[in-house]
């Protein structure tokens, strides 16, 4: 359902950050395939999988930013997700960014 969603949004550049195991990359793959699948031209432009429950921000907030996706899949959670949101929003990263996922409140965090 977030992918069908996602696909009637005009970004075509995406990135995903998520813990390093299964229900990580999972989320991601299911969600990617779909969304490929509606809308065959979208591109992505940096995966990020860090350890669960070791994540440093700076180094995936930079990477990111550099990267510059028009769109942020997001799978992290706990204190994973808490100290990515503090240090992204710090940033300026979700001001970029569209950012959706399966454990975000809402479909984006994204004022754009």
């Amino acid at each position: 359902m977030l992918a069908e969603r996602a696909a009637r949004l005009p970004h075509r550049k995406w990135a995903v950050i998520g813990p390093n195991y299964e229900y990580g990359r999972r989320a991601w793959e299911t969600f990617w395939a779909r969304l490929k699948e509606l809308k065959p031209d979208v591109q992505m432009v940096g995966e990020h999988w860090p350890t669960l429950g070791k994540l440093e921000p700076g180094g995936y907030v930079t990477a990111l930013l550099s990267q510059q996706p028009e769109a942020l899949y997001v799978s992290l959670f706990g204190s994973d997700w808490l100290a990515f949101a503090r240090e992204g929003g710090n940033r300026g990263l979700f001001k970029k960014t569209f950012t959706v996922g399966i454990l975000l409140a809402s479909p984006s965090i994204s004022t754009r």
